[in-house]
């Protein structure tokens, strides 16, 4: 890539990652989990595989996102298929979004592999990413 080509792609993410910051996590997580899966594909069959899929659409002030719950599914069916323990989660409360993500991490101890994928409202605030609970 030349220096001009270069520029216009800092200019772009730049844009893109103030513009929409849980694009930013979308991307990590995204990049994490095609790894995760990648090495899952190859690794032995009996090693410990944990994952938590979150798919959160039903939000009481907002409007109901149609896809979260959807995308979460399908996640967690291919996530079955690579033998991982999958718990799947939908439309999670602040309280039951905490006693999720602490049994997630309980049963990521000893594991070869961990995931976690989140489908739902995010938001930044000053440079920290939260992910919302639909209360």
């Amino acid at each position: 890539m030349c220096w001009f080509e270069y520029e216009k792609f800092n200019q772009l993410e730049s844009f893109v990652f103030n513009m929409y910051p849980i694009f930013g996590v979308f991307l990590l997580v995204l990049m994490v989990g095609v790894s995760t899966v990648a090495h899952a594909t190859h690794s032995r069959n009996d090693e410990k595989r944990v994952a938590l899929v979150v798919g959160n659409s039903a939000y009481r002030n907002v409007p109901v996102l149609p896809n979260p719950g959807n995308d979460a599914e399908a996640i967690g069916s291919v996530l079955k298929r690579l033998n991982f323990d999958v718990d799947f989660q939908i439309n999670l409360t602040k309280p039951e979004m905490d006693t999720v993500l602490r049994r997630f991490g309980d049963r990521s101890n000893g594991a070869a592999v961990s995931l976690f994928y989140y489908a739902g409202h995010g938001l930044q605030v000053a440079g920290t990413n939260y992910l919302i609970p639909i209360d």
